[in-house]
């Protein structure tokens, strides 16, 4: 599952995975207004069907309403962006990626200390 997914996707894959990893959609809606994001009906509706194509949601039905569960976890998320990252930085050259995250974690120790 190699797929991008949009800024917009993102805020409600974030909004997903704060809830435990599935939201009904007006726990969606809820959360969208809370952030005072003001997106309509339609727009979500969208995103949230692009997410599903993209095998990152699926839709179960609970009576009339849906829920939408990720298929993927926040760190799966995470660990395939990175991984993308380092690729078309490094061209999967594996010891460039290694020297950046050795590069990085040394870094961060070093503002530890300070």
């Amino acid at each position: 599952m190699a797929q991008q997914i949009s800024e917009s996707e993102l805020v409600l894959m974030k909004i997903i995975w704060r809830n435990g990893g599935a939201a009904l959609y007006s726990v969606i809606m809820e959360e969208l207004e809370k952030d005072k994001n003001e997106w309509k009906n339609n727009t979500v509706l969208t995103l949230l069907s692009r997410l599903g194509e993209k095998k990152f949601l699926k839709v179960k039905k609970i009576g009339r309403k849906n829920e939408y569960v990720a298929m993927v976890t926040e760190a799966e998320y995470q660990t395939m962006q990175t991984h993308s990252f380092l690729d078309k930085v490094y061209g999967g050259n594996e010891k460039f990626s290694v020297n950046f995250v050795a590069a990085g974690y040394s870094f961060s120790r070093r503002v530890e200390r300070n």
